[in-house]
């Protein structure tokens, strides 16, 4: 098991994650929570502050900036995917390899990712479709979905 810590502090890794090594060091940041029987395969690297809950799965070459969320059973399958700070993925989603989710960006529960979701997107579905907007205070600033026609 190769993990680092980025910086002085602490994280939390639960004695039934696992983590597997292709070559590169898993690096952690302080205050980060990885959950029971989370498969993290490196190289990867994960900010300060993130939340990966139960059953959740990384693949190699993935970045998860600051502050993000990521719930359980989430599947980040291939290579080359990259978290922004403070984004949530909803639990039980899955995300295609090279797949990009943005700044304060939110993915649905159960959505099937396989565009890249912009910053302050809100992304849901099967596949998962751009469906609306965040603001970083967490509200939204247009309270009609895009997908509603207004007479």
């Amino acid at each position: 098991m190769k993990i680092k810590l980025i910086g002085s502090g602490h994280y939390y890794l639960h004695p039934t994650a696992i983590v597997e090594s292709l070559g590169g060091v898993v690096e952690v940041g302080n205050s980060t929570y990885i959950g029971p029987w989370v498969i993290l395969t490196g190289p990867c690297w994960i900010g300060q502050g993130v939340y990966i809950g139960a059953r959740t799965t990384i693949g190699p070459m993935t970045t998860i900036h600051d502050y993000a969320k990521i719930g359980h059973n989430v599947v980040i399958a291939g290579k080359y995917n990259v978290i922004g700070p403070n984004a949530e993925i909803g639990h039980g989603a899955m995300l295609r390899a090279m797949a990009c989710v943005g700044e304060y960006a939110k993915v649905g529960t159960g959505s099937v990712l396989l565009k890249d979701v912009p910053c302050y997107g809100v992304a849901y579905g099967n596949p998962a479709c751009l469906r609306g907007w965040m603001c970083s205070c967490g509200r939204d600033p247009d309270p009609e979905p895009m997908d509603v026609h207004r007479p």
